[in-house]
């Protein structure tokens, strides 16, 4: 533990650590989250232009991960993403 600036160092341990300054979830952290789950129910078009861009950026991963598995470059699954 380090001295405490208070007494310039000289013998008080400062008892602060930084678990103790952590503070709880902002709501703004549940705001975000409530944000994303209704972004993953929309359709791909609103998901792949979403002003969040963690929605985004899930949306493009999803895309990603379904071209993967779709062996067949005519799938009609495929149209949706205008491939």
């Amino acid at each position: 533990m380090k001295p405490s600036a208070q007494d310039g160092g000289q013998g008080a341990v400062d008892t602060n650590t930084s678990q103790d300054r952590c503070s709880p979830p902002s709501p703004m952290a549940d705001d975000e989250g409530k944000l994303l789950d209704a972004a993953r129910k929309a359709p791909w078009g609103e998901r792949l232009t979403h002003k969040n861009w963690k929605a985004r950026v899930e949306a493009y991963a999803d895309v990603a991960k379904f071209a993967s598995t779709s062996f067949d470059a005519a799938h009609p699954a495929l149209k949706e993403f205008g491939a």
